[in-house]
């Protein structure tokens, strides 16, 4: 009981105080998201495959919302272009071949952050490295890895037991792009393309769009 009062002491004094809540967390940020996800599946329905002479797709369509919570070493040290996040969404199936299904998705990211800064032209002769880099980026281009765990849930009626939750996971990869645009040192707007690689399910296009709180 004492550890845990000593740790809700030290949080309430750290966010109290914007000097230790930068010194201590400075470089965390937390990132609210919306997502779309498209899959193309290949149909089963041979006869309808064969009358239109050519492979036949079933399209699934997600909406999701979500967030990441992440650590951005370039904030905090100026000299490593990484970001790391955990990222949680959930999403519902809006369009597709079966109705009813649900997606949750826990994937853990590794970024690359291209930054780009603004320079005015009386700058380029005088400006440091140094300097620059203690500025915000104008915007970052970003490619990244992730890695996490996709779980479908979809309900069904069974005769004799009723309705049931029927639940499957895998394991899923994922590639990353995107570009960031930082509005100001501690709030930024990202959007962001993910192809998915899941085992056991189908692979999916996805597109994020989302929001970024820093600490500095």
């Amino acid at each position: 009981m004492k550890r845990l009062v000593i740790v809700l002491l030290f949080f309430i004094a750290a966010f109290s105080n914007k000097t230790l809540l930068s010194a201590t967390f400075s470089g965390v940020y937390i990132a609210p998201k919306f997502n779309f996800k498209h899959e193309a599946l290949k149909s089963t329905n041979i006869e309808e495959t064969m009358k239109k002479g050519s492979v036949v797709f079933d399209k699934n369509n997600y909406l999701g919302l979500g967030f990441a919570v992440g650590y951005d070493l370039f904030r905090k040290t100026r000299l490593i272009p990484l970001r790391i996040d955990l990222e949680y969404m959930f999403q519902g199936m809006v369009a597709g071949k079966d109705k009813g299904y649900f997606m949750q998705d826990i994937m853990a990211s590794i970024y690359y952050d291209i930054n780009v800064f603004f320079l005015k032209n009386s700058e380029l002769d005088t400006v440091t490295s140094k300097v620059l880099y203690q500025r915000t980026p104008l915007m970052n281009i970003y490619i990244g890895l992730s890695i996490g765990n996709r779980l479908f849930q979809t309900r069904y009626n069974y005769s004799d037991i009723g309705d049931a939750l029927i639940t499957r996971s895998s394991f899923v990869f994922g590639i990353n792009a995107g570009l960031v645009y930082n509005i100001f040192d501690w709030f930024a707007v990202d959007l962001g393309y993910r192809y998915i690689i899941g085992f056991g399910f189908n692979n999916a296009h996805e597109v994020l769009i989302g929001t970024r709180f820093t600490i500095r």
